[in-house]
């Protein structure tokens, strides 16, 4: 059995210029993972693949950060399962179906109270 939970990343920011970290950003993700695999996805792509139901959705195009690659990624959802595969294989994800969609509501509500938190975190740096 897999589990879910969110997960905050921590990114730094840096003057490209400089060198210097400007700011730490983070970001909240869904997390995806069982004893063998775990998959990562914004809160935006999760509620997406949940939205499209038995369709495979993109989460992520391929990138490079450094000399490590990264591979386009799409996901799928139908009851009771999320399927992830990239380019080497399918890892396959089973949760009850009530889970996932306690996590939907959890990663549109949390995405809602980010935006709000960074417009109140704006509106205070403008006055």
């Amino acid at each position: 059995m897999a589990r879910i939970t969110l997960e905050a990343q921590h990114k730094p920011v840096v003057n490209k210029t400089t060198q210097e970290t400007v700011y730490d950003g983070a970001e909240v993700r869904i997390k995806i993972f069982d004893d063998e695999n775990s998959d990562g996805m914004t809160l935006d792509a999760f509620e997406s693949v949940v939205e499209q139901k038995q369709n495979w959705i993109m989460i992520n195009s391929h990138f490079k950060i450094g000399s490590r690659s990264v591979p386009t990624r799409y996901a799928y959802y139908a009851d009771n399962v999320i399927k992830i595969k990239d380019d080497q294989k399918v890892r396959e994800y089973n949760l009850p179906d009530s889970h996932i969609q306690a996590f939907v509501i959890v990663a549109k509500q949390t995405r809602i109270n980010m935006r709000e938190l960074e417009l109140r975190r704006q509106d205070k740096k403008a006055a």
